[in-house]
């Protein structure tokens, strides 16, 4: 770009929006968009005062309207989707609205022009943001995009580079003081979009070719049609879906994608991908069955192996209860202090809560190269590779060019040692100096009794996904086993006796990795006994623990199905019993023993005894794992099925992709539809709403009054006919925008105090819903981000005051 252009545009727009020394301009954009530029220029050359707002008070909803009201904004540019989430307010100061970056609807138009000027802005980056504006009137028709500024020049140009006539569409190029040099260090591509200019006799005269289809009208103004090429605009983002499209194909799972900007929703554009899967990976949509909405589910535990993927990796570092439990614990601990954590993968995502906690310095070990790899990726588009290095390695075997202050590690499983955390800590106490620390400090794993749902004890399986994993586990070990069990979704009124301590583990100690351990048992209430349940609570510093009995996220209960068909107890009788764990033959993951009896009320007892194996070669060992892996029971192993695809993609994509670039929906087909001449017949695509988003997600009804309300608005909204309480917000094809919506009606039903920010915190209904239904009192975690709102909206007020009594000097 060149400061000519600049200029040239600063000078046209102040003429254009007549921008006075005494005006105000919002700078709505971040500073990273090209339309930024239109109004900080616009603002600065006229003398003008441009007004910054916070992140959240510019965010789309009633805080912008709020901050246009406080300030007294008299020129505002806006993309039309922002626009048409905005409550309608009348804002006497506001009499210049400027929209650009999409298309904009009549209705807009007459919503928000009466008693203001309201002008449509069009124009590339390589045009220096701006080329054409339209002044629109209340009219029915869609605006045009109006006429050249001063000193710009557009053309409409045949396939032959030749003038059309009035009303014929061709493509546009623009040429003039505000034309771009190039691209740079891209010459080719500078050569293909900047082309001589015919109509012109300076020398070195160029066209911008910008792929945009229009047509002159009768009156002289310029009409746009859309792209000549699949690029799109969405919420004022420029988007080229070939190279989601390419993206998409890299993914060893998909055969065929296709991405398109679809509009089912008048003014809700949205990215939908379009997946044909190879056909390893193809399941028949009428094949699918899913879990009984709301049932536990039985699942591998997975944490013990290396299967992690996008969507396990998302389910641990998206955990808010897990990470503000080690939050607590490093914000108290780190700071000027040298750490090392052990086991960081790809997101690193406590080696960044260090730095951010103000850690002197981290190093992060990680023995997977792919996760390596991408955490290196993470951490250089952070720019803190200063603070931050990586070691590729495994943890019992590198070294450190420094001794630490702090070890820090999640390789606690839920069997705390069952990840072999016990043997990598040992080893990992050599980095540390003499008054070294853990984090976490301990891991207690607790035991009680329990029994199954009659449904899950006589016909025990493995749903879709958890299928995937296990077989993923058996590909992996090489042969199939009786594989550690845990149950997602296990019920407390299940639980049948007290609990007892299973494994003790003291990370501030040297740990032993194998132990033995009495537990006593006394059955609380008349029942079946069928197993035992195992869970751990874990302490990352005193007075912070996570039981994950009560916080079901990524750790799932793990479950010992020892009596078959099951027994029945009283209550008062008692189980004694002994604990045993030993290493495995890899010396690094236990395998955990049970024996003991139980004690009638009456004197009578039986023994019993039950092993429970890492990855021993055991198969079918008992008749609970006779049922599971019979044909009927575990009737997916070999499935991978479209309810996994889809969340895998998305976080492959993401990855990959900024966030404005992933599609809001994928759609699994078998293939994609063609035209008679063998090209993608994109107008046949399904809709998402046909497909049914709840492919998706494991579909769990709101139950609450709350999560009623919440999802009533999340229907509305995302044009839904039913959402689970734990479908994501995003992942359901939400956006900023739509957010900034669903915030404005969730005030309107819920009699609950909620700001957009929370609402972008909590993007589940079952996380939002719970939030919401807290006392004061129980929101003391989440009162930094309160004081942080709070900090903001004090500084904005100190601002009003002090230009109010600017405004009183000089008017007396």
């Amino acid at each position: 770009m060149e400061h000519r252009g600049l200029y040239n545009l600063a000078k046209a727009q102040i003429q254009i929006f007549d921008v006075q020394p005494n005006s105000r301009v919002l700078q709505f954009f971040s500073l990273s968009f090209d339309a930024s530029v239109f109004e900080v220029v616009m603002a600065l050359v006229a003398g003008a005062t441009l007004v910054m707002g916070t992140r959240d008070s510019l965010l789309p909803g009633a805080t912008l309207i709020q901050l246009l009201r406080d300030y007294a904004i008299a020129i505002v540019a806006l993309a039309p989707s922002v626009l048409a989430v905005l409550p309608f307010n009348k804002l006497p100061a506001l009499r210049t609205i400027i929209v650009g970056g999409e298309a904009c609807s009549p209705d807009l138009i007459v919503k928000w022009s009466s008693g203001r000027r309201f002008f449509n802005a069009y124009g590339p980056t390589e045009s220096t943001v701006c080329a054409t504006i339209a002044e629109c009137t209340d009219s029915k028709e869609p605006p045009s995009i109006g006429r050249p500024i001063a000193n710009t020049q557009v053309y409409i140009l045949d396939a032959q580079k030749q003038l059309v006539p009035i009303g014929v569409p061709g493509e546009l190029y623009i040429g003039g003081a505000g034309l771009a040099r190039g691209y740079l260090n891209q010459p080719e591509l500078t050569s293909d979009r900047f082309i001589p200019n015919p109509f012109s006799h300076e020398s070195g005269s160029r066209l911008y070719k910008t792929g945009d289809l229009a047509r002159y009208l009768p009156d002289g103004n310029i009409e746009f049609l859309g792209r000549i090429d699949h690029q799109v605009k969405i919420r004022g983002f420029r988007i080229e879906l070939g190279e989601i499209e390419a993206v998409l194909s890299q993914h060893t799972a998909v055969r065929q994608a296709i991405v398109v900007n679809r509009e089912d929703v008048p003014g809700d554009k949205r990215l939908v991908a379009y997946i044909v899967p190879e056909e390893k990976h193809i399941q028949p949509l009428h094949q699918q069955e899913g879990q009984e909405l709301g049932q536990i589910e039985l699942w591998p535990s997975v944490a013990e192996y290396f299967v992690y993927d996008e969507l396990l990796y998302y389910a641990m570092t998206n955990d808010e209860r897990r990470n503000h439990s080690y939050k607590v614990a490093i914000n108290q601990l780190v700071k000027d202090r040298v750490v090392v954590e052990v086991g960081t993968g790809k997101d690193a995502i406590l080696a960044r809560f260090c730095v951010e906690a103000g850690a002197k310095k981290v190093y992060a070990i990680e023995r997977s190269e792919e996760s390596y790899r991408l955490a290196k990726a993470c951490i250089k588009n952070l720019g803190w590779e200063n603070k931050i290095t990586l070691i590729h390695g495994d943890a019992t075997q590198v070294n450190l060019p420094e001794q630490a202050d702090v070890c820090l590690s999640e390789i606690v499983g839920a069997i705390g040692g069952s990840e072999g955390a016990a043997v990598i800590l040992n080893s990992s106490r050599r980095f540390l100096k003499e008054d070294g620390i853990m984090i976490p400090q301990r891991s207690i794993t607790k035991i009680a009794a329990a029994y199954l749902p009659d449904e899950l004890l006589d016909n025990p399986q493995f749903n879709d996904v958890p299928g995937y994993y296990t077989n993923k586990i058996f590909e992996q070990v090489g042969y199939p086993f009786d594989l550690r069990l845990s149950i997602k979704k296990f019920p407390k009124s299940h639980l049948i006796s007290n609990s007892d301590t299973f494994e003790d583990l003291n990370f501030n100690t040297h740990l032993n990795p194998e132990y033995r351990i009495e537990i006593n048992l006394t059955i609380t209430k008349e029942s079946r006994l069928d197993g035992f349940l195992v869970w751990l609570n874990l302490h990352t510093i005193e007075g912070e623990v996570i039981d994950i009995i009560e916080h079901e996220y990524c750790w799932l209960p793990v479950y010992f199905p020892v009596f078959y068909p099951g027994i029945q107890v009283s209550e008062g009788d008692t189980i004694k019993a002994v604990c045993i764990g030993t290493l495995c033959d890899n010396n690094l993951n236990p395998d955990y023993k049970i024996e003991g009896i139980l004690i009638r009320g009456n004197g009578q007892f039986i023994e019993f005894e039950y092993e429970s194996y890492h990855h021993k070669k055991v198969f079918k060992h008992n008749h609970f794992y006779e049922l599971l892996f019979s044909e009927n029971g575990h009737k997916t192993h070999h499935k991978y099925h479209s309810e996994v695809l889809p969340k895998e993609i998305r976080y492959y994509l993401k990855e990959r992709l900024p966030d404005y670039m992933i599609p809001s929906a994928f759609v699994i087909v078998d293939e994609l539809p063609l035209t008679p001449n063998g090209k993608v017949d994109r107008k046949a695509l399904p809709a998402p709403g046909v497909i049914n988003l709840d492919w998706e997600t494991n579909h769990i009804a709101p139950q609450t009054d709350i999560e009623q309300a919440i999802a009533t608005v999340w229907q509305q909204v995302l044009n839904l006919e039913k959402v689970g309480i734990d479908d994501n917000f995003f992942d359901l094809g939400g956006h900023s925008l739509l957010m900034a919506q669903a915030h404005s009606k969730l005030r309107e039903v819920v009699d609950r105090d909620v700001s957009i920010l929370e609402m972008f915190k909590y993007p589940t209904i079952s996380s939002l819903a719970k939030y919401l239904s807290q006392e004061p009192e129980e929101k003391h975690s989440f009162r930094s981000n309160r004081d942080q709102i709070k900090k903001q909206k004090q500084a904005i007020n100190r601002q009003k005051q002090k230009q109010r009594s600017q405004g009183k000097s000089k008017n007396g």
